[in-house]
C-alpha cells in the first residue's frame, strides 16, 4: 500500500459489521460533539460556563464535544436550551448499504 488512503479503505473493506457499526457510532458522537463545541464558541462560552447554564458536568461537556460518549436526550435537550437553539434531527439515506437497508 502506498498511502494512507489506501491502507484506511483496506482495513475499511476488512472490518466486520460490528467495527463497521462502532466507526458509525463514534463518527456520529463526534459530529454532535463537534455541533455543540461550535455552537459554544459561537456564542463566547467557555465549557464551564456552558456547564454551569446546563446542569451538565463540565468534564461530560468535554467527553461530549470530544466525541467520547454520546448524550442522551435529556442532556441533549440541556445543551441546546442553554445554547439558546433548537434540536434538528434529520433522518437521510445512507449510502452505506446495512443488513437493514437490504432486507425488507
Amino acid at each position: 500500500m502506498s498511502n494512507y488512503t489506501e491502507y484506511a479503505n483496506a482495513r475499511k473493506a476488512a472490518m466486520d459489521d460490528a467495527g463497521k457499526e462502532a466507526v458509525a457510532a463514534f463518527q456520529s458522537s463526534y459530529l454532535f460533539g463537534e455541533a455543540v463545541a461550535d455552537a459554544r464558541r459561537q456564542r463566547h462560552l467557555t465549557q464551564t460556563s456552558l456547564a454551569a447554564l446546563s446542569g451538565i458536568d463540565q468534564a461530560d461537556i468535554s467527553r461530549i464535544e470530544s466525541g467520547a460518549t454520546s448524550p442522551n436526550m435529556s442532556t441533549v435537550v440541556r445543551l441546546a436550551h442553554a445554547l439558546n437553539a433548537r434540536i434538528r434531527l434529520d433522518l437521510v439515506e445512507d449510502s452505506t448499504p446495512t443488513s437493514a437497508s437490504t432486507s425488507h
